[in-house]
């Protein structure tokens, strides 16, 4: 029996995924869960090393030929920690070949971290995998911005990361890929429990946490943040004509509380005009809650745009305010804008990617609230403030 024949192959990927089960159970049970695909004679040609789709594990017998047994391991564990991850979905609109690096940095780096089989060595296998220590502990999404700025980019391609109708793989619908990720999802949280805590890779328990442990609405924490700017801000001389509308008889704004805010929008490139609005429409809510503020709105990239004042005389022309900007992202603009021209909002708030060109800004110098929007599974948080995740309505996704 040749070392690249049908059975060999088979034989070879059973054994490493045996050894993760006795020796790395986290991997070895999601590797079981992978079912092992030949794509090595198909038409296309488009399957050289490794891929996954999140059902199969598709492979190329010459490829895995040539890898040890701790290299064959490494490379069972990387097709799993991409499902783990969901890298096929998550890409969005990033540049495709930057986004897989980013997410093969990543999960190297973490097979690595917590010895997992060997890197296949470039000179044996033929293929160069990412591999860099500075990446330790970061999203594939953190990853990917600094890969953006790199002259080079120019990175190896270590698997093949199928995605949504890229017509390479078994078809799925969007109803089944949908069911997938929840098979996915719950495999996860059933390996990591099985394998214990110790036994689980960091990036794996943030991830978990985020899961089962979902963070308070954007909405309601914007809310809370801007109420508490009042501490004494209701009488029960005239009751909110909202609540009696409902048949709940709530006290009012007193008349002579007066709310300053700022909001300052990330215009670099990523927000949408109906994550905008969306923002926009909670702020205006919020604010009429008061009889009297002044809520100023901006746009930045590398310096701000368009400021526009709002009370309670024009608030409605909120609805119709214009995105300006679209450079790079230098947060410290905003608070060097307020200073420069006497602005100290009681709450400032940021709606942004979390991804600065340097410093988040001045700690010190007002209470501020991140909005940070992005992909749900990815929680950055600012070094200073209050951070909050930006989650779209539905329908607005």
């Amino acid at each position: 029996m040749s070392k690249n024949s049908k059975e060999a192959v088979v034989e070879q990927l059973t054994r490493a995924r045996i050894s993760l089960l006795l020796q790395q159970p986290f991997w070895g049970t999601l590797a079981t869960r992978l079912i092992l695909k030949d794509a090595t004679d198909d038409p296309d040609g488009w399957c050289n090393t490794a891929a996954t789709d999140g059902r199969y594990f598709y492979y190329n017998r010459d490829f895995i030929s040539k890898l040890t047994k701790a290299e064959t391991i490494f490379l069972v564990a990387h097709e799993v920690e991409h499902c783990v991850y969901d890298h096929m979905s998550r890409r969005g609109s990033r540049k495709a070949k930057l986004w897989n690096a980013a997410a093969d940095y990543v999960i190297n780096y973490e097979l690595h971290e917590n010895n997992v089989g060997k890197l296949p060595d470039p000179k044996t296998s033929g293929v160069q995998a990412c591999f860099d220590s500075k990446y330790k502990g970061m999203f594939a999404e953190e990853v990917y911005e600094l890969l953006l700025r790199d002259p080079n980019q120019n990175y190896p391609e270590f698997d093949i990361h199928l995605e949504p109708g890229d017509g390479k793989g078994e078809p799925m619908t969007e109803e089944e890929r949908r069911v997938l990720q929840d098979e996915i999802r719950a495999a996860v949280m059933q390996a990591a429990k099985a394998a214990g805590a110790g036994n689980t890779p960091a990036g794996v328990k943030r991830m978990l946490k985020d899961l089962t442990d979902p963070q308070m609405d954007w909405r309601e924490i914007l809310n809370m943040q801007i109420q508490s700017l009042v501490k004494t801000d209701f009488t029960w001389s005239r009751c909110s004509r909202k609540s009696q509308a409902s048949g709940i008889y709530l006290p009012s704004m007193r008349e002579d509380v007066m709310v300053k805010a700022a909001v300052a929008i990330d215009n670099s490139g990523s927000m949408s005009d109906g994550m905008l609005r969306d923002l926009l429409s909670e702020v205006k809510g919020i604010m009429e809650q008061f009889m009297d503020f002044e809520l100023r709105v901006w746009c930045f990239d590398t310096r701000v745009y368009n400021e526009q004042m709002f009370t309670p005389e024009n608030i409605s022309d909120i609805d119709t305010y214009d995105l300006k900007g679209g450079g790079g992202t230098d947060f410290m603009c905003n608070w060097e804008y307020m200073k420069e021209n006497d602005i100290m909002p009681e709450r400032f708030i940021m709606m942004t990617d979390g991804y600065p060109c340097g410093s988040w800004g001045d700690e010190i110098y007002c209470d501020t609230t991140f909005v940070i929007h992005g992909d749900a599974a990815h929680r950055l948080v600012s070094p200073f403030g209050t951070t909050c995740w930006y989650e779209a309505p539905a329908g607005k996704r």
